[in-house]
């Protein structure tokens, strides 16, 4: 094979192929005939293959995708692309060129698609630009919440994320009157778990979760930007690989919904379950206050206090308990 045998070209209309200089109907293909490659087609109808088969007739098999062939007698005949790679052996020129053929084309292919998503580099730059941006809108509202809580809180918020531990619970206790014996009054104690609700989208306070997210927005500009200095002798590797991050332009926008989305879960909780994440009083009181100030109500001390007693008298209440633990 030399670098000339063949030249990349898709012929659309059997017409195109049947105005080629040289073109002969049912012109016997072999492989002491072969030249060279002019192309290839790719019908939605069927076309006669010309391949001679060793009893000397054509194959006439039907196919829609082949190769259009030029012979030593400079005639032009057509060869389907299944016949092309079962009857030609390996170390004839015709499979080798078929081969490099396939192999160019694919590489061609490749980089159309590559300077297509190219064409829009300026649009997706400024694209990039906002969905960042929005990003980093939603982690700032995430952050501001998170500062305002203790520490102890804000670590249970992380391995809850890490683990994926959404159910809130704590420990009811109900106290009964047993049987006086002795003298003594007995008093029975029967306890049990029980779960208040769930916190949904804690994956936001995932040491990654942000980050990850803006990683990914960052990698494609920075294909965008390898991508001014493509060479035509890149590997098809590497090529690819960079189309395939320069393609991800197309996902940014699911990217950007779906961090809103988490974000708005997450504050779309009963956030006062936050306060039956720790048995301390004082992260619970401090808690409260994150809560009712993030509800627009008033968060004093003291207003603080008297809501949270109120929330446990209701669970108590609701419950027919006695007691609240928080584990």
């Amino acid at each position: 094979m030399t670098e000339k045998n063949f030249e990349i070209r898709q012929f659309h209309t059997f017409e195109e192929i049947l105005a080629l200089e040289g073109f002969v109907n049912k012109q016997p293909i072999t492989k002491e005939k072969y030249k060279k490659i002019l192309g290839h087609y790719d019908f939605d109808f069927d076309v006669k293959c010309c391949l001679e088969k060793p009893n000397s007739r054509l194959c006439n098999h039907d196919h829609q995708f082949g190769f259009v062939v030029r012979l030593q007698d400079n005639s032009v005949s057509i060869l389907g692309n299944v016949c092309a790679k079962n009857h030609f052996d390996a170390d004839t020129n015709i499979r080798k060129d078929l081969f490099a053929y396939n192999r160019e084309k694919r590489r061609q292919e490749k980089f159309e698609r590559f300077y297509t998503l190219l064409a829009d580099k300026d649009i997706a730059l400024e694209k990039l630009k906002v969905c960042l941006n929005s990003i980093e809108e939603q982690e700032s509202i995430v952050l501001d919440f998170y500062s305002e809580l203790e520490p102890l809180l804000q670590n249970i918020l992380i391995n809850r994320s890490r683990d994926r531990s959404i159910a809130v619970y704590v420990t009811l206790t109900k106290y009964f009157k047993g049987e006086e014996k002795g003298g003594y009054e007995y008093i029975e104690k029967r306890s049990s778990p029980t779960r208040l609700g769930s916190l949904n989208s804690l994956r936001v306070f995932g040491s990654h979760y942000f980050s990850t997210a803006k990683h990914q927005l960052k990698k494609i500009r920075r294909a965008f930007e390898r991508a001014n200095n493509i060479q035509q002798a890149i590997k098809t590797s590497e090529l690819e690989k960079l189309s395939v991050e320069i393609a991800a332009i197309e996902n940014v926008d699911k990217l950007v919904d779906d961090t809103k989305i988490d974000v708005s879960s997450f504050f779309s909780n009963d956030l006062s379950l936050l306060c039956y994440l720790h048995p301390s009083p004082n992260v619970r009181f401090k808690t409260a206050r994150v809560v009712l100030n993030r509800a627009g109500k008033e968060c004093g001390k003291s207003k603080a206090k008297q809501w949270l007693i109120e929330k446990d008298l209701q669970i108590k209440h609701s419950n027919n308990a006695d007691k609240i633990i928080i584990e």
